[in-house]
């Protein structure tokens, strides 16, 4: 048997001896390995080391060679009884449990989604384009996938944003979906792709409502919440609480600490943030994207800003009938800039609804008018004109709505 010191070079016998008889033989041959072997133990070493630990040696490796002429010999007959069975190895505890709902085909969920874009140049103004609308996810034929029964995507409703220079998608890339070991899956035909693994919560990129996550950058899910300001928290049929989230957010400013000195040498500026919302027993529930980037340099600024909401206002695995996809407005009347006065107020057609956004670089309007009650001329600052005509005598209701914890004055001039 050999005995190997771990500092590489012979050590005296006593040294080894000394040492020995503080830790078992098994022990001593695993702490003292290295490069350099004692070659000149004799049989007093191997007589110690069979004294002290012959039993640890037999049960560790079978049987032992023969190291010297005195005490018993050791046997090499196997030892008898049955032979001992590896403990099956665990399986772990899914970190987010409930992704395997049981799904068929004519499973469905709906989809609200808004689109906004709002660009700004020094010079020219501000101008914005919108977009809202309804669709549904209906799993179709199942076919085997990989050993995994998934269902044919069939979409229905408008999921494209029907804005000039814009091809946004909302509805899932994928041709088929699987739901399959605490995970969502999707499919082009070929080949399994992880949508969502509650099993280990995290995975390479893939996305439901986007294609943004690169495959080969890891994303993880965390707990997380569609709180009440959220931007689809009051669109009927969303559902605000708890579900787990996975996302990212980058960022870059003008300014910078150097050497404990503030200074700001870039020109642009950016910031992008984007989450997808998954729940225990529904799945994909939410989008939100905001993306927003500014330019400053030469005496010129512009800005260009990206909202995209998606949110489910209903399943049939939350006992939800489907709609009639018809039940949000129809939005081609949007807010139409320029429309901050008299002269650009846009026209409605009513009954009308409408949506667009104020903004503090906004231009506004100046009203001058006399206030008979107090007998004095009054101004105003006016943003977002809109005019329309009533022929005959009739009730009129004005509802204004804002979001994002802002308020809004609404006033109404008769001209």
């Amino acid at each position: 048997m050999r005995v190997r010191a771990g500092l590489g070079e012979p050590r005296p016998l006593a040294s080894v001896l000394s040492t020995f008889t503080k830790h078992s033989a098994l022990n001593y041959a695993v702490d003292y390995t290295g490069s350099g072997i004692i070659r000149t133990m004799g049989a007093v070493f191997a007589r110690i080391a069979i004294v002290a630990a012959a039993t640890t040696l037999l049960a560790s490796c079978g049987q032992a060679e023969p190291t010297g002429t005195d005490g018993p010999e050791p046997t090499s007959e196997p030892q008898s009884g049955p032979a001992s069975t590896p403990a099956p190895t665990p399986t772990p505890a899914a970190r987010f449990p409930g992704f395997d709902p049981e799904v068929t085909q004519d499973t469905f969920w709906e989809y609200r989604w808004s689109y906004t874009q709002r660009s700004c140049a020094q010079g020219s103004g501000c101008s914005t384009k919108e977009d809202e609308g309804l669709y549904r996810v209906t799993l179709g034929p199942p076919r085997e996938i990989q050993g995994v029964t998934a269902y044919e995507i069939q979409l229905t409703g408008k999921h494209k944003v029907a804005l000039p220079d814009v091809t946004r998608d909302f509805a899932p890339r994928w041709e088929y979906l699987a739901v399959s070991d605490n995970g969502i899956h999707g499919s082009l035909g070929s080949g399994l792709t992880v949508i969502f693994d509650g099993q280990l919560g995290k995975w390479a990129g893939s996305g439901y409502f986007t294609d943004r996550f690169s495959a080969d950058e890891l994303i993880e899910a965390n707990r997380s919440s569609i709180t009440q300001d959220a931007a689809i928290a009051d669109w009927p049929g969303v559902r605000t609480g708890g579900a787990i989230s996975i996302g990212r957010a980058s960022s870059q400013s003008q300014c910078e600490i150097i050497a404990g000195i503030r200074v700001c040498p870039r020109e642009e500026t950016f910031n992008v943030s984007e989450r997808e919302m998954y729940r225990e027993g529904v799945g994909p529930v939410a989008y939100l994207f905001q993306s927003s980037a500014s330019f400053s340099g030469g005496g010129f600024f512009s800005s260009f800003q990206t909202t995209e909401n998606v949110g489910l206002v209903a399943s049939s695995l939350r006992g939800d009938t489907a709609s009639a996809l018809d039940e949000v407005p129809d939005l081609d009347g949007l807010e139409v800039e320029p429309n901050n006065s008299l002269e650009q107020a846009q026209s409605l057609s009513l009954p009308d609804m409408i949506m667009g956004d104020i903004f503090h670089s906004d231009a506004r309007a100046e009203l001058r008018f006399y206030d008979s009650e107090a007998g004095e001329w009054k101004f105003l600052e006016l943003q977002d004109m809109y005019r329309f005509t009533v022929s005959d005598q009739r009730g009129l209701a004005i509802t204004l709505s804002s979001e994002g914890g802002t308020s809004a004055d609404l006033n109404l001039l008769l001209l």
